[in-house]
């Protein structure tokens, strides 16, 4: 979404530690995602005050995997640095954070690859059987490029542990930020290369073969992948022009070195072409996204795209105001959240978009009302919804911003600690 995307600059010189870290247990095996759409039971949802960070005792069969609990799935939906066991986050003083699914710390560990205590690195991609980061480059560099580690997960009756004796530097980069992760393939955007594909095993990059043409591009000012971390190995990507605006919409799948066109985009007017391209998210083997007023979605299993809301459709959203647009967009395991720039200021709506449900916008008054119940001068920024909640921050003068979570079905409102699970919405942001 806008003003999110987040990459990791910068390159440094880099020496093995030798040490031998074991992490304890994760507090259980869970099963990790199959790529089917996971099925959160928001009816359910555990808000306000009676959470206090503790997890939902009941398993609820008909999430997307049945052995994480409500608190769990929402964990797992909400922050991407997880794997099927534990999260992974980036903590004080330059520590990787292992915590369980419901956000319990579990252990704080150095990293593979740092020589300074103060140096830069961030997570970008973790597996159950590694983790992916980058570490800065050194500003007495003159290439300031950052260097792509992995360190592999180890799992023995049923405790992860980190293998921090072999760990290993895979690449070094312009500003290197993963999309997706495989055993076979990496997928990678760097300023240096543009957007390219890893084959692991052959320790080389692939370049994106454009597939109407058939010409080969892999240079920074061609291919740029759109912000965001896909769940399958199919993303999406954007034609970059000279002028840098982005244009024109493909699908590609990882390893392949093709891409598919899915919607052309003919108008060159650059604010037109910004709000084109600007708002999407990945849900499990879906993509959704804006083109101007619409939004559309990709089914990748079937590898058609469908609108799933035309302007007409969402033309009330706005009261007609020709002004009014799409802010971002929001997707769960049941509802699309369009938060929409209108003549009375922000809205939030919500519809339906599994195939076969009735495509009906409805405001979420509840919501609005709350986030509007805070002073004039208070910024409120909205961080995700997902699980039938609002993740939104407030600011003022007096303070640097505190969160907040929004029961959507329940119509209650949480002020949120850094020990509730909730808090993960914001665990992405302090990364890097």
């Amino acid at each position: 979404m806008k003003n999110k995307n987040r990459l990791y600059r910068g390159i440094v010189a880099v020496t093995l530690f030798a040490v031998s870290l074991i992490l304890t247990a994760c507090g259980g095996e869970f099963a990790g995602r199959d790529g089917s759409p996971a099925e959160v039971v928001s009816q359910g949802a555990v808000s306000g005050e009676a959470v206090s960070g503790a997890a939902v005792e009941e398993e609820k069969e008909t999430n997307g995997n049945q052995k994480w609990n409500e608190i769990q799935q929402m964990v797992a939906d909400i922050y991407p640095y997880h794997n099927s066991r534990c999260v992974y986050i980036q903590g004080d003083d330059n520590k990787l954070e292992q915590r369980t699914l419901e956000g319990k710390m579990i252990q704080a560990f150095s990293v593979p690859g740092l020589e300074k205590e103060d140096e830069g690195w961030g997570i970008v991609a973790v597996t159950d059987d590694e983790i992916l980061y980058t570490v800065d480059g050194s500003d007495d560099d003159p290439k300031n490029f950052s260097e792509l580690w992995s360190v592999p997960l180890e799992e023995t009756d049923g405790e992860e542990s980190l293998a921090p004796e072999r760990a290993q530097k895979i690449l070094e980069g312009k500003n290197v930020d993963v999309i997706y992760a495989d055993s076979d393939y990496i997928a990678i955007q760097s300023d240096a290369s543009g957007y390219f594909d890893y084959d692991r095993e052959k320790k080389e990059k692939i370049a994106v073969d454009m597939a109407d043409s058939g010409q080969v591009y892999d240079t920074a000012d061609e291919y740029v992948v759109k912000q965001g971390m896909g769940t399958s190995d199919t993303i999406l990507l954007s034609k970059r022009l000279e002028r840098y605006e982005l244009c024109d919409l493909y699908v590609h799948k990882v390893g392949s070195g093709k891409v598919k066109k899915i919607h052309d985009v003919q108008n060159e007017d650059e604010d037109e072409l910004y709000e084109l391209t600007n708002d999407y998210v990945y849900f499990d083997n879906w993509i959704f996204y804006c083109l101007g007023k619409e939004v559309w979605c990709y089914d990748v299993k079937q590898e058609e795209k469908q609108r799933l809301l035309t302007e007409d459709m969402l033309s009330s959203l706005w009261q007609e105001d020709p002004e009014g647009y799409i802010e971002n967009i929001y997707v769960d395991s049941k509802k699309l959240y369009i938060e929409a720039h209108t003549l009375d200021g922000r809205k939030v709506f919500s519809c339906p978009w599994r195939p076969g449900e009735k495509r009906e916008c409805k405001w979420e008054k509840g919501l609005d009302s709350c986030m509007k119940r805070f002073p004039e001068d208070a910024a409120v920024t909205i961080e995700t919804i997902q699980s039938g909640r609002c993740f939104y921050t407030v600011e003022t003068d007096m303070d640097d911003g505190k969160p907040y979570c929004y029961d959507l079905e329940r119509g209650t409102n949480q002020k949120v600690s850094k020990d509730d699970p909730e808090y993960c919405a914001w665990w992405f942001w302090e990364n890097g």
